[in-house]
């Protein structure tokens, strides 16, 4: 996925931004994909990859770091999990 599509979903008010959140939305069932930055902890990535496979949502490593999605999704803070609503 490619920061400009990062982009429109956050206009159109698709994202959940954040490792609480992103794990929050899988366990309610509300997300059906999760982008990970590629420099998120692995320990994290792990577990949020185990919640996306129980609720049957996909994992996508982007080829961003966390700094530049915080940017992308207009944060002044570095972001590792987005998920993405149904």
């Amino acid at each position: 996925m490619t920061t400009e599509e990062i982009r429109k979903l956050l206009e159109a008010g698709k994202l959940v931004i954040g490792h609480n959140e992103t794990v929050r939305s899988l366990e309610r069932q509300e997300a059906n994909t999760v982008l990970i930055a590629s420099n998120a902890p692995e320990v994290e990535r792990k577990a949020v990859a185990d919640y996306a496979e129980m609720a049957g949502a996909t994992v996508t490593a982007l080829d961003v770091n966390n700094q530049l999605l915080g940017t992308v999704c207009r944060k002044p803070f570095a972001i590792s999990f987005i998920a993405v609503r149904k």
